[in-house]
């Protein structure tokens, strides 16, 4: 079998001299790479494009520092040198395919550029989420590509293997520029996020989910929001929650303890000592010095 860690072209199993600029392997091997050290259990990378093809299990797969769960029906991107790790896996089944996309341009095998940048800017939306019908003509042509290349003659096999692989990427096309015209501006994604701060600490959001929620992986969230804003989110959720919490001091009588709960800090104590790092006095000593005559003592 190939090396997966290093390989431009890789060679088709049994047949190392017959090269080629694709592989396709059974989901179901992922454990046995594993065992043979081929795609470690940790963070690692490749060279090449990876489409996973899901029909049935279940499992976790860490991409670009996100976690995503492999579905029924799903498609799993995965970019040349971003990092990823199959965090669980539980009886999987379909298929991976390992396409070197340059190559197969740079050989003049009909694969447009345009589907080329397609695939290389789907980094904020890994995960694809098929219909059934439109699962299964992929997978016909992801068949097709897998047939035993003892049946067709070499010379016809790389031909007809790197024309299946542009039939099946025209088939995702239409996805990946439904995915991709789904992201909206930084500006419109900062003002939603800004909107719904509150519910990160009222409503059980986090920030991982939110992200998912909006097809973007979580590391490019936080640095579209920071771009924007010079903070993190977690930054604007933590004096969004300062913010609340001053109001809540001032404007009513809920106890300290109450206050904490409410914001969702871990205990009165936690929310004591942030409160003072942040403003310099305690929660009842700033109700204090702000003219308000606290009836409760913690």
């Amino acid at each position: 079998m190939a090396s997966l860690n290093s390989i431009k072209r890789v060679a088709f199993p049994g047949q190392p001299e017959f090269m080629a600029n694709f592989l396709i392997e059974d989901l179901k091997n992922i454990k046995l790479f594993k065992g043979i050290g081929v795609i470690p259990d940790n963070i690692h990378q490749h060279s090449y494009f990876a489409v996973f093809f899901t029909e049935s299990g279940d499992g976790v797969h860490l991409i670009d520092g996100a976690e995503y769960s492999f579905r029924e029906y799903n498609v799993h991107l995965l970019q040349p040198d971003v990092g990823h790790q199959f965090k669980s896996i539980d009886n999987l089944s379909g298929k991976v395919l390992l396409i070197n996309l340059e190559s197969i341009i740079e050989e003049n095998f009909g694969l447009s550029k345009e589907i080329y940048n397609l695939f290389a800017n789907t980094s904020l939306s890994p995960v694809l989420k098929l219909s059934p019908k439109d699962f299964h003509s992929i997978m016909t042509i992801i068949n097709l590509m897998d047939k035993d290349e003892e049946t067709i003659e070499s010379s016809n096999h790389t031909m007809l293997g790197n024309s299946l692989i542009t039939a099946l990427l025209l088939l995702l096309k239409p996805h990946l520029v439904m995915k991709n015209n789904a992201v909206k501006n930084i500006s419109t994604i900062f003002h939603e996020f800004n909107k719904n701060l509150h519910l990160f600490f009222q409503g059980g959001y986090s920030i991982a989910a939110y992200a998912e929620k909006l097809k973007l992986a979580e590391r490019k969230f936080n640095q579209m929001i920071k771009k924007k804003t010079g903070m993190t989110p977690q930054q604007l959720i933590n004096e969004r929650k300062l913010f609340e919490a001053t109001r809540f001091l001032l404007s009513t009588d809920l106890l300290v303890q109450e206050i904490a709960y409410k914001l969702d800090y871990a205990d009165a104590a936690h929310f004591i000592r942030v409160f003072k790092k942040a403003k310099g006095y305690s929660p009842n000593s700033f109700r204090k010095i702000n003219g308000y005559m606290d009836r409760h003592v913690v």
